[in-house]
């Protein structure tokens, strides 16, 4: 149902988001990536495009704030 990357120091963006493309062509839902290191995190579509998300993440029945996961203050 959910992928969930999350990026340590050395990995690079696009290489996570090639891996949203695998994931979602064997049938998960919906993908997210953290990225600790610059407290972000972004949601992907099934085209491969990210999406910067603020407050929270959410799919289907499962949501998260995104200040529990990466430490960071509520916008």
């Amino acid at each position: 149902m959910l992928c969930v990357e999350i990026l340590s120091p050395s990995d690079r963006f696009a290489v996570a988001l090639a891996k949203m493309d695998r994931y979602f062509a064997v049938g998960i839902e919906a993908c997210w990536i953290f990225d600790p290191g610059k407290k972000i995190a972004w949601s992907v579509d099934r085209d491969g495009e990210p999406f910067p998300q603020r407050d929270s993440l959410r799919t289907g029945e499962i949501e998260v704030l995104i200040s529990d996961i990466l430490g960071t203050e509520k916008a």
